[in-house]
């Protein structure tokens, strides 16, 4: 995870500094308290692809204004945060869907199916399945 948040970090610096390239002025606000609890790991995901999915949304109308604007240097910018999304919503989904795969199958009292994060000490097996590649079959 924080591999990909120092990916979303740049990804935040690229777009900011491209404004200031732009000649923008640039205000940053407070961004509002994201959840932090979940019934499960699976809503956490569950979660990241919808978030994603409203990224792309936003990313599109961004980029359908640019057009509109005959903004080339925008249409470039957001060209290459839009390929970027097509990435991220498949990553999230292909997580979200080894995840079913693993409540499906595990015993109710597992680490899956309980609140997230874990109100208990004490450290997860998270490693019983590589959430980023696909399963085998």
């Amino acid at each position: 995870m924080k591999v990909q948040a120092k990916e979303e970090t740049g990804h935040g610096d690229k777009f900011f500094d491209y404004l200031v390239d732009q000649g923008a002025r640039v205000i940053l606000k407070p961004i509002a308290q994201v959840p932090t609890e979940f019934k499960s790991l699976l809503e956490v995901f569950e979660k990241a692809l919808e978030h994603e999915k409203k990224m792309t949304g936003w990313l599109n109308q961004l980029y359908a204004q640019a057009v509109k604007e005959s903004d080339y240097a925008t249409q470039i910018l957001l060209q290459w945060y839009i390929t970027e999304q097509v990435e991220e919503e498949k990553n999230a989904g292909q997580i979200v869907e080894q995840l079913k795969i693993v409540v499906s199958t595990a015993p109710r009292s597992s680490c899956w199916t309980t609140t997230w994060p874990p109100q208990v000490g004490g450290r997860l097996r998270r490693e019983r399945v590589q959430l980023t590649r696909p399963i085998r079959t």
